[in-house]
């Protein structure tokens, strides 16, 4: 009996190291083509290769209006920002920005080598998929 105890007292704390562990997640952009829309996941391919990932209720997409992922359409371009699980490497997607080909806005600040955010973005982004 004592056993059982020592042993549910070990799940409960190595069950709470996980779960701090979130903490650890790593936040990644991402672009490309959408090739597959599936009930909980997107397949997405650009230079890189091809990814699957995950989506959940909390996902936010945008295609002209806030929508469900059955309003993405094969061939839609998409800049993703997923969160990459530190235990599990599986990545969710947080929000998602289908054909957005041009934004207005006012730049506030040009420093160094980088070409703007958007090339660094799709520099890091190009590294991670």
């Amino acid at each position: 009996m004592r056993m059982r105890g020592l042993l549910a007292v070990a799940f409960l704390i190595l069950t709470a190291q996980a779960l701090a562990q979130t903490g650890d997640d790593r936040i990644v952009p991402a672009f490309g083509k959408l090739v597959a829309v599936h009930d909980r996941s997107i397949t997405v391919q650009n230079q890189q290769g091809t990814k699957s990932f995950l989506i959940t209720a909390d996902t936010h997409i945008w295609r002209g209006d806030y929508v469900d992922v059955h309003h993405l359409q094969p061939g839609d371009d998409l800049s993703i920002r997923s969160r990459v699980s530190s235990r599990t490497g599986e990545m969710t997607v947080m929000d998602i920005d289908a054909n957005i080909h041009r934004g207005n806005g006012t730049i506030t600040n040009v420093s160094g080598e980088q070409r703007g955010e958007v090339g660094a973005l799709r520099k890091l982004a190009a590294q991670e998929f």
